[in-house]
Parts: C-alpha cells; sequence; structure tokens
C-alpha cells in the first residue's frame, strides 16, 4: 500500500499499475474532497460493482454533455454545510446562498 493512498495493493491492482491509474486521476481533482474520493477507488472482482459504476459513469458523462461541466471550483468549502444539511440540520439563507 502507498503511503498516499488508501486502498490495499492487491496482485491485480499491481498488474493494473492501479497505483499509477490513480494517481493520474488525482491530478484531474479540482477539490481535495475529490481527491480523497479517489484515494479510496480500489479494484473491484464484483461483476455487481463494476456494472453499477459503470452505470454512474455513463450518467455522468450524459449529464456532462447535456448540461456542461459544473462550475467545481466553486464547490470549495461546502463540504461543511453539507454535513449540517445532511444531519438534519439548518442552513442560513448566506450558506444556502453559497452552495446555490
Amino acid at each position: 500500500m502507498r503511503e498516499d493512498n488508501i486502498y490495499v495493493e492487491t496482485q491485480a491492482a499491481k498488474m493494473l499499475e492501479f497505483d499509477t491509474l490513480n494517481l493520474k486521476l488525482q491530478e484531474y481533482a479540482y477539490t481535495e474532497q475529490a481527491k480523497e474520493e479517489i484515494r479510496r477507488i480500489h479494484p473491484s472482482l464484483s461483476e455487481s460493482e463494476v456494472i453499477a459504476r459503470l452505470h454512474e459513469t455513463s450518467e455522468a458523462k450524459i449529464m456532462i454533455e447535456k448540461c456542461g461541466n459544473p462550475p467545481i471550483t466553486s464547490l470549495t468549502g461546502i463540504e461543511e454545510f453539507i454535513m449540517i444539511a445532511g444531519k438534519g440540520g439548518c442552513l442560513t439563507g448566506e450558506q444556502l446562498e453559497i452552495v446555490a
């Protein structure tokens, strides 16, 4: 396991040079949260999980083609607001405006 990655290095990961792919993917991430999510990605031997992930990727591609890229850079710092809302808390008008 690499120090900067969270996944456990398996024989399959070594064969796929997964650590190299993971680091390359992190270069495209705009936020630290996105980089953290990428670090958690791991190869899967579960066919159902792979199919589900491919479906998610296809849906995301369709959304980007229809609506364009979201303004990702503006998402920096809203993790706290998302956590508050996720726990059932109320956001102030100013916080809602920032999220919007």
